[in-house]
């Protein structure tokens, strides 16, 4: 049996212990080689090949669930991380509450709001610009800002404002107030506003709504 091959070299001189026949394609650095090959040896290569072949075949499915059970396991333990920290924040919500004596509903995104006065009967949209009054404190009942006046903040819409305030600025008319415990997920999450408002902060808020339109 006979085998041609390939075989990367700068001297041609150096192939010449292993080869019948070596010819040269014009001095190019590949030498076109052949010499033969026995049966035993012919044999042992298919073997090897199949060998490879099936370890792969083997191994690729296992390196792949591995992959993918990986990720579930970092997606899981992610998400229980997120899930706990809900729950330690509205434990501390609910301990807020009872402290202070408070009679909060609680709405299923996660806020606590109790309506002081429901203003007129036609309600905000989230495409409206309101009009409002308000403070924001802590938990620890500490100011972080307020507006200090009426404040449409240079005509943004309701849609952009945090979700705490969306969701409870929808429950009352003009001239009414509401008073909210918002989540820091619903508020600024895990993003700090300047040196005002830290990361992963509850907001205590009161706010009326003076306008919108």
């Amino acid at each position: 049996m006979v085998a041609t091959v390939w075989v990367w070299t700068t001297n041609k001189n150096s192939i010449q212990n292993i080869s019948e026949r070596v010819s040269a394609i014009g001095g190019h650095p590949f030498l076109f080689v052949t010499f033969p090959v026995t049966l035993a040896l012919f044999l042992r290569y298919n073997c090897m090949n199949a060998i490879l072949r099936a370890t792969f075949c083997f191994l690729l499915p296992v390196l792949l669930l591995t992959a993918c059970a990986k990720n579930e396991y970092s997606g899981a333990y992610e998400d229980n991380i997120i899930e706990r920290s809900i729950l330690k924040q509205d434990s501390l919500i609910q301990q807020y509450i009872e402290n202070h004596n408070l009679a909060m509903e609680h709405d299923f995104s996660g806020l606590y709001f109790k309506i002081e006065e429901p203003g007129d009967s036609i309600h905000p949209t989230l495409n409206s610009v309101p009009t409002i009054n308000y403070t924001r404190r802590n938990l620890n009942d500490s100011l972080l800002d307020a507006s200090f006046g009426d404040t449409d903040f240079d005509g943004r819409a309701l849609k952009d404002h945090i979700v705490g305030w969306q969701i409870g600025l929808q429950k009352i008319g003009k001239g009414g107030k509401i008073f909210m415990i918002i989540p820091s997920r619903l508020a600024f999450g895990t993003a700090a506003v300047g040196n005002i408002i830290p990361a992963n902060t509850v907001l205590v808020c009161d706010v009326e709504l003076v306008d919108f339109k």
